[in-house]
């Protein structure tokens, strides 16, 4: 649950952007269960082939300490924004299911000052642990065939 994620990272209160009417209600209805202070935006984030759909300009706009980016496809439009905007947030936790996609989003965070760090994830019914987490370097090998998560946070 990415409200659950945030506030065991750190967070105080969460803010969702949860595309479809069924998803977001049971965001909102897992805040509200779980005692968690937050808001639910029923919207994709940064889609070219939907209605609902905000931009990561407009998102960035609001105030975090944390993004968790877990949305098929939404970290490709991390790709097109400028590293202050990127800055914008301290901390990103981005799920990525293409390497190529994944080996750009780490070098655009590293030439923004970030740190990264990744984990390969496969999938078994569920996401498991593929393998240790492991500092990005230039020269690092990046599976390929799995989900990767990649924390980037400025020092």
């Amino acid at each position: 649950m990415r409200q659950l994620f945030s506030l065991r990272n750190g967070g105080a209160e969460v803010i969702v952007y949860e595309p479809g009417n069924i998803k977001a209600y049971h965001a909102h209805k897992t805040l509200i269960l779980n005692g968690v202070k937050g808001i639910v935006h029923n919207c994709f984030v940064n889609c070219t082939n939907q209605h609902n759909c905000v931009p990561w300009s407009e998102v960035l706009m609001e105030k975090f300490d944390i993004a968790k980016v877990d949305s098929e496809g939404c970290e490709n439009g991390l790709l097109s924004l400028t590293d202050d905007y990127i800055r914008k947030i301290p901390k990103w936790v981005i799920e990525c299911h293409s390497s190529e996609t994944f080996r750009q989003l780490v070098e655009k965070f590293l030439r923004a000052g970030f740190r990264v760090s990744f984990k390969p994830y496969m999938w078994q019914t569920v996401y498991h642990i593929a393998g240790r987490e492991r500092s990005f370097h230039t020269k690092a090998e990046i599976p390929q065939g799995f989900l990767l998560i990649m924390t980037a946070y400025l020092p």
